[in-house]
């Protein structure tokens, strides 16, 4: 058992972390790229490129598959371990589809430039998170479905795992990539 002294402080230490980077990531992006942080949505929109629509619809796909396993959905769940699925599954994949929906509806608005009275920094900052929540949830997850160190299993086949968490990483990547090239 943790001594629950030594809980206090790890939780104290990462919503540090946590705060500490949702308020530096931003203002770093902001100094290195000033464009992109500055401004009106569609002063000077820029289209999407292909890789970023074809991210923004594996993106989309990706919220419906988590937000009908959010509500109770068993479409992918393996039968044989839905005693692994519980309330904390649900709310970990409820907020991965609040993610990809964000970053869905911040890559469109700024590569469609409406609507044109946003500051630009208000998708810009969502859609920095949401890439990051699409790679790094999924960089992590991937190889333990991949490779089940200490006998671990997904709730889901492992093929969905697999092919999931590898369209998220990629399109966490594309969405980052392609917007930053653009501003």
């Amino acid at each position: 058992a943790v001594p629950e002294w030594e809980t206090v402080l790890m939780t104290v230490g990462f919503t540090g972390m946590a705060v500490g980077l949702a308020v530096g990531l931003p203002l770093y992006l902001r100094e290195r790229w000033p464009g992109a942080f500055l401004g009106r949505v569609g002063d000077g929109g820029v289209a999407a490129s292909g890789k970023v629509t074809a991210a923004m619809v594996v993106t989309a796909g990706l919220a419906v598959l988590w937000s009908q396993w959010a509500l109770g959905g068993t479409v992918g769940l393996d039968p044989e371990r839905r005693g692994l699925w519980d309330v904390d599954g649900r709310l970990l994949h409820a907020g991965s589809g609040m993610w990809a929906l964000l970053g869905v509806w911040s890559a469109w608005v700024l590569t469609r430039g409406r609507p044109a009275r946003v500051p630009r920094w208000v998708p810009m900052a969502v859609l920095f998170t949401a890439s990051g929540s699409l790679f790094a949830w999924s960089a992590w997850k991937l190889p333990m479905a991949l490779l089940h160190p200490g006998g671990y299993v997904t709730a889901e086949f492992t093929l969905v795992a697999v092919v999931q968490h590898a369209l998220a990483v990629g399109a966490g990547v594309t969405f980052m990539a392609g917007v930053v090239r653009r501003v």
